[in-house]
């Protein structure tokens, strides 16, 4: 994966993935533009962190709904996720479904939307976005 530096830890992950007709020759080819310059981060995260982190995101939720009772929730991940995870994208469904301990629909996409009040760094990719639903 590829970070682009957001400030304050943060980074914009792009994965580079695509199949690229002269990749011998050095070149990337990204799923969105990269203006020319940008510097870029390698970075990185074992598969086990990238299904800890769908708990933690379920656990985060549940945290904000406070007391309120939860029917169930709506899951989007990103494709590059399964590029991460390859044979065990599986368990990431699997650690939501035991956080949750509630029914769940779900697909794959890519270029996710999901920004919080105050948080300006918009686009999103390789990730996971939970929306829990009230009874």
């Amino acid at each position: 994966m590829i970070g682009i530096d957001q400030g304050g830890g943060q980074y914009k992950i792009r994965w580079p993935g695509l199949d690229v007709p002269n990749r011998d020759e050095g070149h990337l080819r990204f799923a969105v533009n990269i203006p020319e310059g940008t510097v870029l981060q390698v970075t990185s995260s074992s598969k086990d962190d990238q299904i800890e982190c769908v708990r933690r995101a379920v656990d985060d939720g549940l945290s904000e709904m406070g007391e309120t009772d939860v029917a169930g929730g709506f899951v989007y991940e990103c494709a590059c996720r399964s590029a991460i995870l390859e044979d065990r994208f599986a368990e990431a469904p699997a650690a939501l479904a035991d956080e949750l301990e509630k029914p769940f629909a779900g697909f794959q996409t890519y270029g996710e939307m999901c920004v919080e009040r105050g948080q300006m760094s918009g686009h999103h990719n390789t990730t996971s976005v939970i929306l829990l639903l009230p009874e």
